[in-house]
């Protein structure tokens, strides 16, 4: 115990003692209360030792209890202090994602925006006088009636254009599948998605007398395929000489 307390109807006890017991009295209480050490008195001041003592160990006993309730107090205000400063770090680190998931969103959301404007300009820009003189042209070679804002014909087309074909190419190609189709079942495969699509380059190098070879090709198999023979015809050119006059 760092101190000592004395109470006045205690010091009106002492005044019966002289001056060297209270002395003794006093040193002995002061040793007492920081050590706990008793002292060995041998005066008068011997018969309020056990009062003094007494008094000590119930002070020793209130102040253990005080500094007890204060370093409860104190944990107490550090352990608040702690979750207090964890739930600022917390609300800190969330607030900090939702921003960041906040930011990301409004850049994801002008990005789509972005790529929805730039697909709008390119589906307006596949759309061109040349890709319309072509669709004019593949209508009037094969009787179809395609229309020159259709979007997937004039994607095909702006495609090929990008890739260095001219409208001349075009219009080669539909002359090249029209001698070849306009007659026969592949007459519905004149259209645009055929015509321009992936097989465009080999249709534009096709040899302009493929058709010509193909149509007599199959001349050639319907004059070889074998006649019906009519059994008959002997028989009838017998009998017709027979009785010839």
């Amino acid at each position: 115990m760092k101190y000592l307390k004395i109470f006045t109807d205690f010091a009106e006890v002492m005044g019966q003692l002289s001056d060297a017991e209270k002395g003794r009295l006093f040193t002995a209480m002061i040793v007492y209360a920081d050590c706990g050490e008793e002292p060995k008195l041998t005066g008068n001041e011997r018969i309020l030792w056990p009062q003094a003592k007494l008094n000590i160990d119930n002070q020793k006993d209130s102040y253990d209890k005080m500094c007890e309730v204060n370093r409860q107090n104190i944990s107490k205000r550090y352990e608040a202090y702690q979750e207090s400063t964890d739930r600022n770090e917390s609300k800190d680190k969330s607030t900090d994602r939702y921003e960041r998931l906040r930011t990301a969103t409004k850049t994801y959301g002008s990005k789509q925006d972005k790529d929805k404007d730039k697909d709008k300009d390119n589906i307006n820009n596949i759309y061109s006088p040349a890709a319309a003189d072509i669709i004019n042209y593949l209508n009037s070679k094969a009787g179809t009636k395609f229309k020159t804002k259709n979007q997937l014909a004039n994607k095909k087309i702006a495609a090929r254009l990008h890739e260095g074909y001219s409208v001349d190419d075009f219009k080669k190609v539909i002359d090249n599948k029209c001698d070849e189709w306009l007659e026969s079942d592949m007459a519905k495969y004149l259209r645009p998605e055929t015509l321009f699509g992936s097989k465009f380059d080999s249709y534009l190098n096709q040899p302009p007398q493929q058709a010509e070879y193909d149509n007599r090709k199959q001349f050639i198999f319907n004059k070889s395929s074998p006649k019906k023979v009519n059994r008959d015809e002997p028989y009838r050119a017998f009998f017709e000489s027979a009785f010839k006059p």
